[in-house]
């Protein structure tokens, strides 16, 4: 996973992790801003583990999902789309290479047509 530390009035610092990230110590009253890119989206089990902790508190984790609804039904069901395409499109490329095969084999039996 990826993610980047930015801590207000200071540079941003860009991690590669496993895990567990290690923020560094935080002063009295200061806040640290934390995103974290992954490959996949975590699912509802492995996002009820995500925390972020610190000997003082808790802080709030937000986990962002595509927005508007139509994107949301795309996550869910681009699978179906895709098949639902493919089921759609194989038969009318079998269809038009049959064509030209049978197209083919006339032309050689009956040449002067």
């Amino acid at each position: 996973m990826f993610a980047r530390v930015t801590r207000p009035g200071a540079a941003s610092e860009d991690l590669r992790f496993r895990e567990v990230i290690a923020i560094g110590d935080l002063q009295p009253q200061q806040g640290v801003s934390i995103v974290v890119w992954t490959h996949s989206r975590p699912s509802a089990l492995s996002a009820d583990s995500i925390r972020a902790s610190h000997s003082a508190g808790i802080g709030a984790v937000v986990i962002l999902a595509p927005a508007g609804p139509f994107w949301v039904w795309m996550e869910k069901n681009w699978l179906s789309l895709v098949l639902l395409a493919a089921v759609g499109v194989l038969p009318w490329i079998a269809l038009s290479i049959g064509q030209r095969v049978v197209a083919a084999q006339v032309a050689r039996r009956y040449p002067k047509l």
